[in-house]
């Protein structure tokens, strides 16, 4: 309102305007300190989150380290466990080659066990071949104990005698 209005009003208009005022100004104070109360109450409970928010964020932070040394950890022996596998082949194959040369060996020297056999056998010359305990001398096939052939021979080994030329020290037999 213009001034020039106000002074027309007469006393009682003006006191009941002052009086709307003010209680408009108490309603206003009440809503005021209302929304104050509110926004402390607000701004204390956000504190509490903040520092809860911190803890927790702490501790997130710990876990997160945690976890990062336990991720190191874990491919250090993932990489231990790939250098074991390699290592492992590499032995596997160093045994596979080792195992094919004692094969190859043992059939070389088979071999040569064979072909000298062969050799006694048709030089005519005793070779001696181990039967438990006791040495036993053939020649042309036929054992040969203490001097005389059949003697200490079983029936059984009389007939092994007759059916084959040569009896192996390895126990094989040829016909």
């Amino acid at each position: 309102m213009a001034n020039k209005e106000l002074r027309q009003l007469n006393r009682r208009e003006l006191l009941e305007m002052l009086l709307v005022q003010c209680q408009e100004m108490d309603r206003l104070q009440e809503k005021s300190e209302e929304v104050n109360a509110r926004f402390e109450d607000i701004k204390q409970r956000l504190d509490e989150m903040t520092e809860s928010y911190e803890g927790l964020k702490k501790k997130l932070d710990l876990k997160d380290e945690r976890l990062n040394e336990k991720d190191a950890k874990i491919r250090e022996l993932r990489q231990e466990i790939k250098d074991l596998e390699h290592l492992r082949a590499a032995e596997r194959a160093e045994i596979g080659k080792i195992t094919e040369s004692i094969l190859r060996l043992s059939g070389s020297f088979e071999d040569t066990r064979r072909a000298a056999e062969q050799y006694l056998l048709k030089s005519g010359r005793p070779r001696e071949s181990k039967e438990g305990n006791k040495t036993v001398s053939v020649i042309f096939g036929r054992e040969q104990r203490d001097g005389n052939p059949d003697r200490n021979l079983t029936v059984e080994k009389k007939r092994e005698r007759d059916s084959f030329t040569a009896i192996p020290a390895t126990g094989e037999r040829y016909g």
